[in-house]
């Protein structure tokens, strides 16, 4: 097995989106002579995926070096699903967790806007509560384009005679 691997986080815990990742950067202080390292990480629910990189690294005696965890959330979550991750390095393992804190599709605005929950009123006309236009909204909007399209006919129409 080999000399003790140290392992630390910059973080134990974190939070992610559905859809984006979220990363640790993972330290392997190694107790022993310089020896490469593989390291490996299982999630305690299904469908969280994950990859280090690299999966091994050579480190020196009594040195440190660091491996970049990404761990990306099942694309079917909801907010407040969570996994505990286990990262194991010569046996030596250290638990880290990760919470889903909303799916990118609960709010919908403007690329780029960022929507504070508290800005939308589920009850505005002319929206559908989640801050884009309703179908009220659309109708509007294509009974104006219709007036205009037959004022404009008819003005032509008057032209002419």
């Amino acid at each position: 097995m080999g000399p003790k691997i140290e392992l630390t986080a910059d973080a134990l815990e974190k939070s992610v989106k559905v859809g984006d990742e979220v990363q640790f950067r993972i330290g392997l202080t190694n107790t022993g002579p310089a020896a490469t390292i593989a390291v490996k990480g299982k999630a305690s629910e299904i469908g969280w995926d994950h990859d280090f990189e690299p999966r091994s690294i050579a480190v020196g005696e009594k040195a440190t070096e660091y491996v970049l965890l990404t761990i990306r959330p099942p694309l079917d979550g909801v907010a407040g699903d969570s996994t505990a991750f286990t990262v194991v390095a010569r046996g030596n393992t250290l638990d880290l967790a990760v919470t889903l804190t909303e799916s990118k599709t609960d709010r919908v605005g403007a690329p780029g806007e960022t929507i504070d929950p508290g800005e939308i009123d589920p009850g505005t006309p002319g929206t559908d509560g989640g801050g884009t236009p309703g179908f009220g909204a659309v109708s509007l909007l294509s009974a104006g384009a219709l007036a205009c399209a037959v004022g404009c006919l008819w003005r032509r129409k008057k032209k002419e005679t």
